[in-house]
């Protein structure tokens, strides 16, 4: 083996009247592996052979490919070895990330498919204790593959991933700032990069794919892991571009961009809505069933809007029928306390039950 790429030796046979070519190596007669000389019984003439070698090299970009994938095998055994007790999770779809060891405890993340996480404990009822990205929590052991069979299940699962080091980032159709977004994913996730387009890398998102810029995330190989299940991830899923009032008492909602608009709605102290585009000094927001203008002054965007929000959030039940029936106790036959019409919230006051009758 030289510097510039592996070698194969020949060996040519060479016969009175005949040359013939003898391959070496472990399908290599051993009389090719020496020079000999030979009789034989049929014949006076002596036969000579003599061994020649023959040197076949790597072009210089064979040689490049060799070596980039030996590191990149390399690489990857060493994020395999990264994990102390490696699981991977081996289900349709996902499994939820528990809590605690019970079938009704809290969900706090999902461990999709495939996904690596490193076990901490095996426990005697069935559940391991697990942390895999930001998650810590427990899993039933049946839809986890462990030891040798996770680690060679690993060894496929390794890829290049895009890591989002943003709070969220839009996935846009195609690689520019100004094409359509058709997804957002959120801090820590992680994607398999189907693409490398410059400043953009295009990302398998399950469904469907996209693209993102690489400013906002960390390219490298790895495994994928749990994404996190909590308030923030909802916050941040549920609006496009996050706004919140930030007034004593409430803010009027037009109907135009203009102080002498007519009012369409109300939004309360600290309350959320969708900012769905800009005109001058107003925003055009959406909240709830409302959508309507309001002015740039009193609301709260970007770092300072996600911060409130998380100060504010509380998780609530938003009515999906035309009228629901909200009882005294969890049971249609009891008392109807009140009612409560479509699209509205309530997740304050005393306590009642709702359920559709």
């Amino acid at each position: 083996m030289t510097a510039a790429g592996a070698i194969a030796i020949a060996a040519v046979l060479v016969t009175f009247g005949r040359t013939k070519v003898v391959a070496s190596g472990a399908n290599a007669p051993k009389a090719a592996l020496a020079t000999t000389v030979a009789t034989t019984e049929s014949t006076e003439t002596a036969e000579e052979t003599i061994v020649v070698p023959v040197e076949t090299t790597l072009s210089a970009e064979q040689s490049q490919a060799a070596e980039e994938k030996k590191k990149e095998d390399t690489e990857k055994d060493n994020i395999i070895a990264g994990y102390s007790n490696l699981g991977i999770a081996n289900v349709d779809g996902f499994v939820n990330v528990r809590k605690d060891a019970k079938n009704d405890a809290d969900v706090i993340g999902k461990l999709y498919n495939g996904s690596a996480c490193n076990i901490v404990e095996t426990r005697e009822d069935g559940w391991l204790h697990i942390t895999s990205g930001e998650v810590d929590g427990y899993v039933r052991s049946e839809y986890i593959r462990t030891g040798d069979d996770a680690k060679q299940a690993a060894k496929d699962l390794v890829k290049k991933r895009a890591q989002i080091t943003g709070d969220r980032l839009n996935v846009r159709s195609a690689p520019s700032a100004d094409a359509e977004s058709v997804e957002v994913v959120l801090q820590n996730e992680r994607y398999e990069v189907l693409e490398d387009d410059g400043d953009w890398v295009k990302i398998d998102l399950g469904y469907t794919s996209g693209y993102i810029n690489k400013q906002y995330a960390t390219i490298a190989y790895s495994l994928n892991e749990a994404q996190k299940l909590d308030l923030k991830s909802m916050i941040l899923n549920a609006y496009d571009r996050l706004g919140i009032s930030d007034v004593q008492n409430y803010l009027n909602i037009r109907e135009t961009p203009d102080d002498g608009g007519k009012v369409v709605g109300k939004l309360p102290s600290k309350a959320a809505g969708n900012i769905l585009e800009e005109s001058g000094d107003w925003y055009k927001i959406q909240s709830g069933g409302i959508t309507g203008y309001v002015k740039k002054d009193y609301i709260l965007t970007g770092d300072a809007a996600n911060e409130e929000a998380l100060k504010q959030a509380q998780l609530v039940a938003v009515v999906n029928t035309d009228i629901l029936n909200v009882r005294s106790a969890p049971s249609t036959d009891a008392d109807i306390w009140t009612q409560i019409t479509n699209a509205q919230i309530s997740c304050s006051g005393t306590a009642r039950w709702m359920g559709r009758d």
